[in-house]
C-alpha cells in the first residue's frame, strides 16, 4: 500500500525524447502526475507554508466549540 501511494504521489517517469540523429542529447526526463496528486501536493505545499496560522485557527475553533458546548 505504501508503494502504491508513493507511485501515485511521484507520478510516472517520462524519459526525454531524444532523436537518434540529433546532436543534442537531453539527460533529464520528467514526472507526469495524476491530477489528484498535483492537487494534494499543492495543498501540502500550502499547509507547509502557512501551518502556523492554520493550526492556530483550528485550535481556536475547537476551543470555541468546546466552550460553547459547556
Amino acid at each position: 500500500m505504501i508503494e502504491r501511494l508513493h507511485r501515485w504521489w511521484e507520478g510516472k517517469y517520462v524519459p526525454p525524447d531524444n532523436h537518434p540523429n540529433s546532436g543534442l542529447f537531453i539527460l533529464q526526463g520528467h514526472y507526469e502526475r495524476h491530477w489528484t496528486a498535483r492537487w494534494a501536493q499543492a495543498a501540502w505545499d500550502y499547509f507547509k507554508e502557512h501551518h502556523r496560522w492554520i493550526i492556530g485557527l483550528l485550535f481556536g475553533a475547537v476551543v470555541a466549540i468546546l466552550v460553547k458546548a459547556k
